[in-house]
């Protein structure tokens, strides 16, 4: 009896101790600075960053955020947005475009998981397409913690507890690029250009989100 009892409170010393570990603050941690990512991405060019309203910043809780177009031949122009979290918590989500974009009025057209090419390894990224009105988005979107790049966010969150056990950093951001679609731009051709995007830019990003 005393061993059951010996053996419980040290299963409830430790898991209080892994709540305080998962909890604790991160205000002062380090920001990537995303507005220093470079305005020339290979063959893309910024054409401007766009504002996010205040509604939109307090629906995310991110503790950086980056809206951005990049253009890289005329009627060409890639979306960029990341949302930086210092700390992600066990239980807690990133907001995922499959959760926002319907919320926002937009209908899922398709989706599925395509292999990106990342410093030259591959990478699985979500592909995601979505229409509203007479609009329709080419989007692609991955997680990403340092130089780990997630598809399936649940995946995602497993890999956050072990980071945040083995090496503390309990850091990550989504990041999502999109396309809109047009005459003689079809999904098929919006997606490589998209992953041509993708290319250059992710291992810039990488550099910034491990500072």
């Amino acid at each position: 009896m005393k061993r059951r009892l010996l053996i419980l409170c040290l299963v409830l010393a430790a898991s209080l101790g892994l709540r305080a570990y998962f909890d604790r603050d991160m205000s002062n941690a380090r920001l990537p600075g995303l507005a220093s990512l470079p305005g020339e991405l290979g063959a893309w060019h910024k054409t401007g960053d766009e504002p996010l309203s205040p509604e939109v910043r307090s629906v995310l809780h991110a503790d950086e955020l980056l809206a951005r177009d990049y253009e890289v031949m005329p009627g060409s122009t890639a979306q960029l947005f990341i949302a930086y979290y210092r700390t992600q918590r066990a239980g807690e989500r990133m907001h995922s475009p499959r959760n926002c974009l319907p919320g926002s009025g937009w209908e899922s057209v398709s989706s599925s998981i395509i292999t990106a090419d990342i410093g030259g390894r591959p990478v699985p990224v979500n592909r995601y397409e979505v229409e509203k009105d007479d609009q329709r988005l080419m989007i692609l979107y991955w997680y990403q913690a340092r130089d780990r790049y997630v598809a399936d966010e649940y995946r995602g969150k497993l890999e956050l507890i072990w980071d945040t056990l083995h090496t503390g950093a309990r850091d990550g951001a989504l990041v999502r690029v999109s396309m809109r679609l047009r005459p003689g731009l079809g999904p098929d051709e919006a997606t490589q250009i998209l992953l041509q995007f993708v290319h250059v830019s992710a291992p810039e990003i990488s550099k910034l989100l491990n500072r």
